[in-house]
């Protein structure tokens, strides 16, 4: 499926860009932006406002895992060790290089090393570029501990099933920020607690497109998806953004995960239209290398931060920002993820053990034991 690869590659750019213009502008306004008394950012222009709220990207990739891990194996059964051995070897090899460079570079302890290294608290101990995007990684582990169960529900108890746990989810945000005063903003963002709504939304988009196939999901549905999703972050923008800690953030990751989910299941046509030209190998290739993209582009504009290699033309710190995060920030990146991914990546998931099988009903199990019964030689004595 290549155009969930350029999905992929859609949402690492984002979220680079995003980072870009926050931090690369800095000296002007962006570098304060989690300050709350400093005024977040309305631009009316879409494109500017699809970076300004450049985080909503991760739901796109939280969204997708779900549905990526879903969609082929729905009429499966998981071995449960193979499932994460498979989800080890995919993302641990180059997190581990990461966090040695960290270490390495800001003398850490064994403590901060170990909660850096496990997938239970998405904070980090360590204070190093290296290791910024660990906390999204780490909360898709997270779920994926819990897909095999999560599937099985979908496939004993249907859809109604995933929905009473985003249900279920939503009460519990509630709780916490009402009982235990816990911050909306943090809980919904930060935490699985937040995302497990959206991982379990990319399952359900799975099953509806296994129900209903590529064929009936009209190409044209993407540019009102689009449009419906760039709404979203208007509104969301509009009512503070990233910075807003109101009550009313505990709705937002199904609501998020929703629009992506319907973005994802129309560009699955939409997107087929590109590999008919060069441009649709392009993002294949992208989305390939996404998740190293992802992990080291923190450290590329810390690089460019540090030593002030930001590009100043137009005397405007967001537009700046985004040319130099264009010009300089994403040909390294995308040469560091290339040697990344295949000096690292590659070999290790070459390596991940087949986790799914064929459901058996009832006869074919019945059947299959009787032939074994029939095959079994006779015991002398």
């Amino acid at each position: 499926m290549p155009e969930i690869d350029h999905l992929r590659a859609y949402a690492a750019l984002i979220i680079l860009l995003y980072h870009g213009l926050q931090l690369i502008g800095s000296p002007i306004i962006y570098g304060r932006s989690f300050d709350s008394s400093v005024p977040w950012p309305q631009p009316n222009n879409p494109l500017m406002l699809l970076i300004v709220e450049g985080h909503s990207a991760v739901s796109l990739f939280i969204v997708l895992s779900g549905f990526i891990l879903s969609v082929g194996v729905l009429d499966k059964t998981i071995d449960y060790g193979r499932f994460i051995l498979a989800r080890v070897l995919r993302i641990y090899p180059l997190m581990m290089l990461c966090l040695m460079l960290a270490v390495a570079t800001t003398g850490s302890d064994l403590l901060a090393f170990l909660n850096s290294a496990l997938p239970i608290d998405p904070r980090n101990q360590i204070s190093s570029p290296f290791v910024a995007m660990f906390w999204a990684v780490k909360v898709e582990f997270q779920c994926y501990l819990l897909f095999p169960a999560l599937l099985w529900l979908l496939s004993h108890h249907g859809p109604r099933a995933l929905l009473a746990i985003i249900g279920l989810m939503l009460v519990l945000r509630v709780i916490a920020v009402f009982g235990a005063d816990a911050n909306p903003r943090d809980l919904s963002y930060w935490t699985l607690a937040g995302r497990i709504d959206q991982f379990v939304i990319g399952m359900l988009a799975a099953s509806l497109y296994k129900r209903w196939g590529k064929e009936q999901i009209s190409g044209w549905f993407f540019p009102v998806a689009f449009g419906v999703a760039i709404t979203m972050l208007f509104v969301f923008n509009r009512f503070g953004g990233w910075p807003n800690q109101s009550p009313w953030r505990v709705v937002f990751p199904p609501i998020e995960g929703a629009v992506w989910a319907s973005v994802i299941l129309s560009y699955l046509s939409a997107g087929q239209v590109l590999m008919r030209i060069r441009v649709g190998a392009m993002l294949t290739w992208l989305g390939s290398i996404s998740y190293s993209a992802y992990l080291l582009h923190f450290v590329v504009i810390s690089a460019v931060i540090n030593h002030k290699w930001w590009i100043e033309l137009t005397g405007r710190g967001d537009w700046d920002a985004i040319i130099t995060t264009l010009l300089v920030v994403f040909p390294v990146v995308t040469m560091l993820a290339v040697l990344t991914y295949r000096i690292i990546e590659k070999p290790f998931m070459a390596m991940r053990p087949r986790y799914a099988q064929p459901r058996m009903n009832v006869g074919a199990r019945f059947n299959r034991e009787k032939d074994t019964v029939k095959r079994k030689p006779a015991v002398s004595g």
